[in-house]
């Protein structure tokens, strides 16, 4: 499903400030803020904080978004991989900050877009997006992706070899 609203999640390292100002001067946006913080408020029509979602009601918010979109406050802190890694299985692209946060796990332009914490990067990256071809591409891209790098089988696969390696003494 694609209901057209832009979905922000988490409650670590994220500038829910900057991106609810950017989104106050983009009313044709809508965007839906899901993070327990009791100081993450809106103010705003065209943006929906939404406390207390979790389990089945993130993924039913997951499922009915355009895109993700990870704002991070300290490009230097872990955070947002878990949301990043749920977004893929989805098919759901993810815009993120440049950060050494996802690294590891967003590869520009091949499952994900990563933009400067500038207004224009942010419009820069959602009118990328709107190219029809690139939009389904990193949609398509993340389950397959997910499946490759971070599902089952290769933990699996990463297991086995640690326990090949303690057994030869390595």
């Amino acid at each position: 499903m694609d209901e057209g609203f832009y979905l922000a999640v988490g409650r670590s390292n994220r500038d829910y400030a900057f991106l609810m100002d950017y989104f106050a001067s983009r009313p044709d946006r809508r965007l839906v803020v899901l993070c327990d913080a009791p100081d993450v408020r809106s103010v705003r029509p065209n943006v929906t904080v939404v406390h207390n979602a979790f389990g089945s009601a993130y993924f039913d918010y997951l499922s009915r978004c355009h895109a993700v979109i990870l704002v991070f406050k300290d490009p230097t802190v872990s955070a947002g991989q878990l949301v990043f890694l749920q977004a893929m299985q989805f098919g759901k692209p993810v815009v993120a900050t440049r950060s050494q946060c996802l690294a590891g796990y967003l590869e520009n332009e091949r499952n994900g877009l990563m933009c400067e914490k500038t207004h224009q990067g942010l419009d820069h990256a959602l009118e990328r997006l709107r190219e029809g071809a690139l939009y389904w591409r990193l949609a398509e891209a993340g389950p397959a992706d997910y499946s490759r790098r971070f599902g089952f089988e290769p933990l699996a696969r990463s297991l086995l070899t640690i326990i090949h390696e303690a057994e030869r003494g390595e």
